[in-house]
């Protein structure tokens, strides 16, 4: 081989090489400009946080954060609309649901993020009418009603059992989840029915993933309904992965915290100023992003509540509480009296173990033993004067 010959393999080398290159860093490019940005997000994160939100008259009706994480878990927090904010610039405290009304959309959704102390990557919301609108396209959805709901007003006719609701019932069980049993939003029962709604509508979307993603003009009608949403190449995204995944088994959260009036409003004052709502939507996320999700919370002891005082529904809170956590509560009622000083944490098989960590958890000092054969609980929690919502003082 001449010289002049090797010179001339040499130069087709290196223009190989430095094709290849363009060529390798343009695919990359091209990639990376045209992935949606929820693909990107979640690439990067591991999760996503999408903000649904149901307005009636400039007010949340349901406020759900979904957390959705690159291996097919999921996680949604529900906020009712009654979460107590503090508004600096106005330097009062006053419902969430407020900052919806003076700042719109985008207010509240940064309102949200100021609460969470973090970001939001999409928002949907939609106006109350046209939620029974996406409803009615998505054929009903189906829910589970453990007592049928009566009211005058709002009128409201819900029959109980698993049932197909249309879009004019989940509207009527949309309202009713405003006062619920208690009068506020977030009274237990109205924080189940937005559990179920929610959750409900997250499985109808995955049944109708395959239109969301190859049938366009179908995407094109559910999305003209919504005020805002995402893009439509992020929300095929989603419901790729949605088809993977299995939303009915999503963690369910509300935020918890103690009931105070403030101008005759009851608003919900989070635990710890909420530190606990940070730090417990945290561990949610990491959960979700791990590779078994269910066992970070099964803690496997069960118990029941008992409320000792004259506070209504403390204990159904207490339980939602606890539930968070991972503890298997069986069920709630009243003590023999509701004029209990101090809570009580009954040990029922003489152990003292479980019931030592119940009693840590809500720094509960007084632990005593008594034998039930026919309690089908590990621990009796009976609530008094001295809970405070999350812990004895």
């Amino acid at each position: 081989m001449t010289r002049k010959d090797r010179e001339r393999r040499i130069i087709i080398i290196v223009f190989s090489i430095v094709f290849i290159i363009i060529f390798a860093a343009s695919f990359y490019i091209y990639n990376r400009v045209n992935k949606d940005k929820f693909s990107v997000l979640i690439d990067k994160k591991g999760i996503v946080s999408i903000l649904f939100t149901v307005h009636d008259d400039k007010r949340p009706l349901m406020t759900e954060l979904l957390l959705f994480s690159k291996n097919g878990n999921g996680a949604f927090l529900d906020i009712p609309a009654n979460v107590s904010y503090l508004y600096s610039d106005e330097k009062r405290i006053d419902e969430l649901a407020l900052a919806f009304s003076k700042r719109g959309i985008e207010g509240y959704r940064k309102t949200v993020e100021s609460l969470l102390n973090r970001s939001v990557d999409f928002v949907f919301d939609v106006s109350l009418e046209n939620f029974v609108n996406v409803v009615d396209f998505l054929e009903g959805l189906y829910v589970f009603v453990p007592e049928a709901i009566e009211m005058e007003s709002p009128n409201v006719n819900i029959p109980s059992g698993n049932v197909r609701l249309d879009g004019d019932k989940i509207k009527q069980l949309l309202l009713y989840s405003q006062i619920g049993e208690e009068g506020y939003p977030s009274s237990s029962d109205a924080v189940d029915a937005r559990y179920q709604i929610f959750s409900a509508l997250l499985v109808s979307m995955k049944e109708w993933s395959d239109y969301f993603i190859n049938d366009s003009k179908f995407l094109s009608v559910f999305f003209s309904v919504w005020d805002k949403k995402m893009d439509k190449a992020s929300f095929r995204a989603l419901m790729r992965g949605f088809k993977s995944s299995f939303p009915d088994q999503f963690i369910a959260r509300t935020v918890l915290g103690k009931i105070t009036v403030v101008d005759d409003l009851p608003l919900l004052f989070p635990h710890d100023n909420g530190s606990h709502l940070v730090s417990s939507l945290k561990e949610i996320e990491n959960v979700i992003t791990s590779d078994n999700p269910t066992s970070a919370f099964d803690i496997s002891i069960r118990i029941r509540i008992l409320n000792g005082t004259t506070i209504q529904g403390l204990a159904s809170r207490t339980k939602a509480l606890f539930e968070s956590f991972g503890y298997d509560v069986i069920g709630v009622g009243n003590f023999s009296t509701d004029s209990l000083e101090k809570t009580i944490i009954i040990d029922r098989d003489g152990d003292f173990s479980d019931s030592e960590v119940v009693a840590k958890f809500i720094n509960c000092d007084n632990v005593v033993f008594e034998q039930d054969d026919t309690a089908l609980e590990d621990v009796t929690v009976v609530l008094g004067r001295d809970f405070d919502g999350r812990y004895c003082k």
